[in-house]
């Protein structure tokens, strides 16, 4: 444990912080607009957008999929509210998010270790991993649930219990996910406040006023959730949705934990420097019960680990769905245990030697950067695939700009994307309808063709247009194509086909 630093090592420190955080700004703030969105994203764009707009302020009519809590969806639609077709907006929360949390990880530093080259390589890991840069500008829950699981970690490693419960109850109000972190912030505020003895006369008022505080947003998303009145719950929408309702099956486990390898080696940016920190993070657990088995420090050193073996297992184990974003929770933990790392590390090498003890702490965090600073820079020219969209939807807005000069109720079918089309085609006067069939297209089109209205099909570049249109064939009809969009690798992403009997050329002739 470090001792109390002077002021002229506190001022430095605070300085190299802003540092960090500027440098951290700037890796998340160059992928802003390098990307469409993702599907899901522009789910979560479209309920904002339904907010904001009064259209549907509580989501109780909309038919779209509504699986999280209501803070998400209102925080997002402040975002959004500064520019309402603004991809840029809809992702100043989960940027700002993530510098808060590059802050409050080097706070939670000091708070379990009492050690400011533990802060600050924590901050500095956390600022440049590539996991952290490619979520912070994205549209996705994750970056908002990791800022307020951090300030409730904060808040109980300060004794605040009150304070700790709302701002956990405020991490439920945003993701579900967040249950799966209630044994970590309890057992992170308990072994800060009672080790070594623990009186329970302390442990019931922590828990009353834990309890208190995240009532409230427990109370409010209950609330909210009556006065939706929708068929379905949020809740159990999510459960439904999200719950894969089995254990991973045994021809399953193996390549599962390949999958999890694989996204879990970008938290350093690559497979070695990931690797090299992965045996630095498990060497850390048997020094810190041989050596420090009995001090605050190592009790907690010890749960993080025991807890992101448990998390990773659990969503191992269990049939989730291998997400690069069921992860992202775990960086800052990692973060915390390599800033734990790195100054047991310099302590041990100022033992060592002891004149260049000032050396070693100096270099610590400009080395760190040094370090990550390639897979840094990579991460903010998006070349991992990590986060949201890399270049699938590139072409989404151009097709939406065709289909918007369309005539008033012109019809645009299309298979699996449905979410993208309902955010980037928001306020256009079109009817958006679900190919659920090649058949149910067929029905359709005898059905309904000779109504007077435009038709239009949408598909992306990976989906077979046979079925589809063999579908318009059979009616009677035929499908040209009318636009075709390339991807930033070259390749199609999507194709515009114009139905009717004919009298138009192919795009292109």
């Amino acid at each position: 444990m470090d001792r109390p630093p002077p002021a002229g090592c506190r001022t430095r420190r605070i300085w190299l912080l802003t540092l960090i955080l500027l440098i951290g700004a700037a890796a998340r703030i160059a992928p802003l607009t390098d990307n469409r969105f993702h599907p899901d994203e522009a789910l979560f764009a479209t309920l904002g957008r339904l907010i904001i707009t009064g259209d549907d302020p509580w989501l109780s009519e909309t038919s779209l999929l509504v699986d999280k809590p209501p803070l998400f969806y209102y925080v997002l639609a402040g975002g959004i509210s500064i520019s309402w077709a603004s991809e840029l907006t809809a992702r100043l929360p989960g940027l700002f998010a993530s510098l808060i949390s590059v802050a409050l990880v080097a706070r939670l530093g000091w708070l379990l270790w009492r050690s400011g080259a533990a802060a600050l390589l924590a901050a500095t890991f956390y600022a440049l991993s590539p996991f952290a840069i490619l979520f912070s500008p994205t549209v996705f829950a994750d970056p908002q649930l990791v800022m307020w699981l951090l300030a409730a970690l904060v808040a109980v490693a300060s004794g605040r219990w009150g304070w700790g419960g709302l701002l956990y109850g405020l991490a439920l109000a945003t993701k579900q996910s967040a249950l799966f972190f209630a044994p970590l912030v309890v057992g992170l505020g308990v072994v800060q406040g009672v080790v070594p003895g623990l009186r329970w006369r302390d442990a019931g008022r922590w828990a009353g006023r834990f309890g208190l505080g995240l009532a409230l947003p427990l109370a409010l998303m209950l609330l909210w959730d009556v006065r939706r009145g929708a068929a379905v719950s949020f809740w159990t929408a999510g459960v439904e949705f999200n719950n894969p309702g089995r254990l991973a099956r045994s021809t399953e486990v193996w390549p599962r934990a390949w999958a999890w390898l694989g996204w879990l080696r970008y938290v350093a940016g690559t497979g070695f420097l990931s690797g090299l920190l992965a045996a630095g993070v498990a060497a850390l657990v048997p020094v810190e019960i041989v050596a420090r088995r009995r001090t605050r420090g190592a009790a907690t050193t010890l749960l993080i680990a025991a807890f992101l073996i448990g998390y990773l297992a659990f969503h191992w184990l269990v049939a989730f769905p291998v997400l690069d974003r069921y992860l992202l929770p775990l960086v800052p933990l990692i973060a915390l245990l390599v800033g734990r790392g790195g100054a047991l590390l310099i302590g041990w090498l100022a033992c060592v030697k002891p004149s260049l003890s000032a050396g070693w702490r100096a270099l610590a965090a400009p080395g760190l950067a040094l370090a990550l600073a390639v897979p840094a820079w990579q991460a903010a020219h998006s070349a991992y695939p990590v986060g949201g969209d890399h270049g699938a939807f590139d072409g989404i807005e151009e097709v939406a700009g065709y289909l918007r000069e369309k005539p008033l109720g012109t019809v645009v079918y299309y298979q699996s994307l449905g979410w993208p089309l309902h955010y980037y085609l928001y306020d256009a006067y079109l009817y958006l309808a679900p190919i659920g069939t090649p058949a149910a297209l067929t029905d359709d089109l005898i059905a309904f063709g000779e109504d007077g209205a435009e038709r239009y099909i949408v598909l992306a570049g990976w989906e077979s247009p046979a079925e589809v249109l063999d579908a318009v064939r059979r009616a009677g009809y035929r499908a040209v194509p009318v636009l075709e969009t390339t991807n930033r690798f070259g390749e199609r992403s999507f194709v515009v086909y114009r139905i009717g009997r004919g009298g138009w050329q192919r795009a292109g002739d």
